[in-house]
């Protein structure tokens, strides 16, 4: 019985090898048709998966690209206004030796040829806002007399942005104009708006037009302040200010008032302050004010504001 039994289980796996080979020579060839489709279709899904994240990594690095060219232009630009402002400090005075106040420079020699004409090239300062500015009058290649401004050199973006943020506080409460910690957080604050470095110079630059453009005169600042012109006439906006300067007659200026709103604006707060309303049906400004008589038109629709300023009298 034993040997019996030993005999039948290797019948059996002989049996189950012969079973083994026979499935395995009748079995169909892998990949079958329907394998090779499903095989084809996990592809299909694992590409389209792999192409967007292809596509996703290269808006990302293109995003990447594009802040760093952005930041690199804004830093360049940083640079090069920190550089001019540097400058500005390290240079010398063009002028030192011209005193602070309304004292000409005498005129310079002429040659043989022509006749010396007394005082034809003037250069002097006027103190305004606590700020020193700088008033040329010469004659220009063709020979005509030319008056110019040298404002502090401050980029207008900054002072635009300033104004943004701040001219309704200033207007609302006109104190906070003297105030140097007020004035040190404007600064600071538009700096970091533009990512411009700050320096000694802003705080003082930046001063002047804020009180020269939102409590001042804005552009005819330094014209009202200047006792030798007699008249100033502005034909609107975008147009050069002309004066009467002296002996000299009407000259031309490098004066040019770029917003009709600005000058609008001007208006108003000379009938504000002369105790008037603004009348849109009565657009003519005609009033007097600390020694200065204002004629002109606000125009509307579109239409230039016109405005002439007479000094009716001289300081002595």
């Amino acid at each position: 019985m034993t040997t019996r039994f030993i005999f039948d289980n290797q019948l059996k796996q002989q049996q189950d090898i012969l079973t083994e080979i026979d499935y395995l020579t009748h079995k169909k060839p892998y990949p079958d048709k329907n394998s090779v489709h499903l095989a084809r279709f996990v592809d299909s899904c694992f590409r389209v998966i792999e192409e967007k994240k292809l596509k996703e990594i290269k808006v990302q690095e293109e995003k990447i690209r594009l802040q760093k060219q952005l930041e690199f232009e804004q830093r360049k630009k940083a640079e090069e206004i920190a550089r001019k402002q540097t400058l500005e400090i390290e240079a010398p005075s063009p002028t030192p030796e011209i005193p602070p106040l309304l004292n000409e420079i005498p005129a310079p020699s002429k040659t043989e040829t022509q006749p010396q004409t007394p005082s034809e090239k003037k250069e002097y300062v006027l103190q305004i806002y606590s700020t020193p500015i700088g008033i040329v009058v010469d004659k220009t290649p063709e020979g005509k007399y030319f008056y110019q401004v040298v404002e502090p050199s401050l980029d207008q973006t900054f002072i635009e942005k300033a104004k943004e943020l701040f001219s309704k506080e200033i207007e609302k409460d006109n104190s906070l104009i003297d105030k140097n910690g007020y004035i040190q957080k404007i600064t600071e604050k538009t700096a970091s708006k533009l990512n411009i470095p700050m320096n000694s110079l802003l705080p003082q630059q930046l001063h002047y037009y804020l009180e020269r453009d939102i409590l001042g005169a804005n552009k005819f600042d330094p014209l009202l302040n200047d006792e030798k012109i007699k008249t100033i006439y502005c034909e609107g906006a975008m147009k050069p200010i002309k004066i009467e300067y002296e002996t000299l007659g009407t000259i031309d200026t490098n004066i040019t008032i770029t917003n009709n709103d600005d000058l609008i604006k001007f208006l108003k707060r000379l009938l504000l302050a002369a105790g008037k309303l603004y009348n849109e049906s009565n657009p003519i400004i005609d009033l007097t004010l600390q020694g200065l008589k204002f004629e002109g038109i606000i125009g509307l629709g579109g239409t230039n504001t016109k405005l002439t300023i007479r000094r009716l009298h001289n300081a002595t």
